[in-house]
């Protein structure tokens, strides 16, 4: 973990472009390319149609991860998804000082990712524990978060839908008659 307790660096990034690829749904392949490139994935030519549908699968396979509520189940389904990603964990230096890279040198970007990401939110579980992984609890929506923060446990994706859910609520206990 970091100075401020988060989780950090690589680690990070796997997380959070986790997080983005279940949120993507059905993407195109360039606008795959663009959420890679914005988490720092090296993106050096056009994704192939069957790249993206490797992505998008692997994105229905990220999802039980966030929508688990059980420990045991969250471990299991993390488990077998590392396990059916090439990895091999080395250090690198490629100008971002050294940092852990998990897919094998020369890894297809496709397999990167898929490492990356199983191993992100694998820190998660293991530093933070399952339940800073989730699904929006705002009415309607089904976008998945993580909470990486020091503080009180995320429950929404964004802060519009918690900004939406207390409103609402806050006009349901308006319009309830007073007991």
């Amino acid at each position: 973990m970091g100075r401020s307790g988060e989780v950090t660096g690589y680690r990070n990034d796997g997380v959070q472009t986790a997080v983005a690829l279940v949120n993507a749904g059905d993407a195109t392949p360039g606008e795959l390319a663009e959420l890679l490139v914005s988490y720092k994935f090296k993106v050096d030519r056009p994704l192939t149609g069957e790249e993206a549908r490797t992505l998008r699968a692997w994105a229905r396979d990220l999802r039980p991860v966030f929508a688990e509520t059980a420990l045991e189940r969250v471990v299991d389904v993390l488990n077998a998804l590392m396990l059916s990603v090439p990895m091999h964990p080395h250090l690198s230096d490629h100008g971002l000082g050294p940092h852990l890279h998990y897919g094998p040198p020369g890894a297809p970007l496709v397999d990167r990712v898929r490492a990356n990401t199983a191993v992100g939110l694998a820190f998660v579980v293991c530093e933070r524990g399952a339940d800073r992984l989730g699904v929006c609890l705002a009415r309607g929506c089904d976008r998945v978060y993580a909470d990486v923060s020091r503080g009180p446990r995320r429950q929404y994706c964004s802060k519009t839908c918690l900004n939406r859910a207390t409103v609402a609520a806050h006009r349901s206990r308006k319009a309830a008659p007073p007991t």
